[in-house]
């Protein structure tokens, strides 16, 4: 009782001094329906484990996994679909009617924070398995809060740069060489490739994050929590200026434009051949596979050698309900989910395992995994931060929308400032947009 009644406390904190947004998990891979529900029994239904996951593409893994399970164990396995946006807080009103009480619930690492503050979470403390040795650094880190496990990493959804390999054999390092290729395919006379069904060079989806972020993501870092106060947000500030200003002159240069945000178009066009280089997830790697495309991956060509790019990847996690009526069998299903039968999980979700697998099923998923290892940025699980991922968005397109938009970063700053604390780093020098830079050009030509 004492800690149901520490949870009330936290969170009742924590709801009056924040006003928590719609969850980016809203907008994840896989659009939300009505609730759903499927329950894989065993001979003895002495008990029944109770799992509340948000993302449908999980659907027919859990299904799988849930028979196997309930049937080694003797226990009903029952997994319900609940909304991202509701799932944290119907489950702290279970735990409160102690009726219907999920025994394990599945959310996005950067709900992490709140779900800790709502007292959903038990420490997982099996550190012989969740250990570098078989999971990432990020995959740990999604799962820590305040230097202790607090959950088990199951998938992750990550941004992919790609390329047709019909047309360029050799993956861009960086965006000039992209640029190269645009200003000389089709030159070489002993070139016999077919370019003519190329409508555009470079294109991605600008008006979602998950596919802008990479651009910025190596620029700001996330430290501290809520719980110990000292949430806190570092901004390198030239590169982070620096990373906007190219990613607005290659926004530009392509003229991407912002009819360029069908994403299902931008994945046909690319399978079909009339696109060379595209950001995508990796559940539509899966659709190029059922194509005739022949494509790669590789990591976000960077802009310079100072400033590099890393996609930014979005890790799913199973937590333990502290008040399960079994912790001992709730405890041995996350194990179980996020530990058995991972390599089917690309093939029957679209995402990828957070554990190290021994291999992959092609050179693409085996980028997409060094990528998520060594160099992916994921969302701040702070809960002063639940609206940070639409505050970018919102950077990004006014960027994409003016020639002078330094106001905006300006404004981005001072919004997450009101937030946490904000520390600017390395600030040399002011902002110079392209308005400025013609103003300039101007005064210079006639004097």
């Amino acid at each position: 009782m004492k800690k149901l009644v520490y949870a009330v406390c936290m969170v009742a904190v924590a709801l009056i001094i924040v006003t928590l947004a719609n969850k980016y998990t809203s907008e994840r891979v896989g659009s939300e329906s009505e609730t759903a529900q499927s329950t894989t029994e065993a001979v003895d239904e002495s008990g029944k484990i109770i799992v509340w996951y948000s993302y449908q593409y999980y659907s027919d893994y859990f299904d799988e996994l849930g028979s196997l399970f309930a049937a080694s164990n003797g226990v009903s396995v029952e997994f319900k679909y609940v909304s991202s946006t509701d799932i944290l807080d119907d489950a702290y009103a279970a735990n409160l009617a102690g009726t219907d009480i999920p025994d394990l619930i599945i959310i996005g690492s950067e709900n992490l924070e709140e779900a800790y503050l709502m007292g959903l979470t038990k420490e997982n403390t099996y550190t012989d398995i969740y250990n570098t040795t078989k999971y990432s650094y990020n995959a740990l880190s999604a799962c820590t809060y305040r230097d202790k496990l607090y959950a088990y990493p199951l998938g992750y959804e990550s941004a992919v740069f790609v390329y047709n390999k019909a047309y360029i054999t050799d993956a861009p390092e960086t965006f000039d060489d992209i640029t190269t290729f645009n200003e000389t395919y089709g030159t070489d006379e002993e070139d016999t490739t077919d370019y003519s069904n190329i409508s555009n060079v470079l294109v991605w989806d600008v008006s979602d994050i998950m596919y802008n972020y990479g651009f910025i993501g190596s620029q700001i870092s996330f430290s501290g929590n809520y719980t110990d106060g000292n949430e806190k947000v570092t901004i390198n500030y030239d590169n982070f200026v620096s990373a906007l200003e190219q990613y607005k002159a290659v926004y530009n240069y392509f003229s991407i434009g912002n009819d360029s945000n069908n994403y299902d178009e931008i994945v046909n066009d690319f399978a079909d051949g009339k696109i060379v280089f595209s950001i995508l997830n990796i559940e539509s790697l899966r659709e190029l596979d059922e194509s005739d495309v022949e494509y790669g991956a590789c990591l976000l060509p960077s802009f310079s050698d100072t400033i590099n790019n890393a996609m930014l990847a979005v890790t799913d996690v199973v937590v333990v309900n502290p008040y399960s009526d079994d912790i001992d069998m709730a405890e041995k299903l996350a194990e179980y989910l996020t530990t058995t039968s991972t390599y089917s999980m690309y093939n029957t979700c679209g995402v990828l395992p957070c554990k190290i697998l021994g291999y992959y099923e092609n050179e693409a998923l085996e980028v997409v995994a060094q990528q998520y290892i060594s160099d992916s940025v994921s969302l701040p699980n702070m809960i002063n931060l639940s609206d940070y991922w639409l505050k970018v968005q919102d950077l990004f397109d006014a960027v994409a929308a003016n020639t002078d938009y330094s106001e905006y970063i300006d404004s981005f700053i001072e919004s997450l400032s009101q937030d946490v604390e904000v520390s600017v780093v390395n600030k040399t020098e002011e902002i110079e947009t392209e308005a400025e830079t013609e103003t300039e050009t101007e005064v210079e030509s006639d004097s």
